[in-house]
């Protein structure tokens, strides 16, 4: 999958407003409909568990944590140029877990 750094607008600095947002079709493509939360897997080796919205399930399809804010703003990633949010590949690792790296090259 390939994702786009996501933000509610009024983020804070610890992290919180900030998450990661898929396509639908990659949501229904690649994230099980049963499943209440994922686990992510960052570049660099943290992971943590992120829980399903319902809306994500409907129209606002974004894995939102505040440990996704931190890691964005940590590496640089975030805050970015109004418009031109950054890109990451999202891997399958297995049912549930899914690898986020940074996609270089992709605007």
């Amino acid at each position: 999958m390939i994702g786009r750094a996501w933000s509610n607008g009024d983020p804070s600095r610890s992290g919180a407003g900030y998450g990661i947002a898929v396509s639908k079709a990659d949501r229904d493509a690649n994230v099980d409909s049963h499943l209440k939360e994922v686990s992510l897997v960052l570049d660099g080796g943290e992971r943590f568990r992120v829980r399903l919205s319902q809306s994500f399930w409907r129209d606002c399809p974004e894995f939102r944590s505040k440990e996704i804010g931190a890691w964005l703003l940590a590496n640089g990633f975030a805050p970015w140029p109004k418009g031109r949010p950054p890109a990451f590949r999202i891997d399958f690792v297995e049912e549930g877990v899914f690898r986020v790296r940074p996609s270089h090259g992709m605007r």
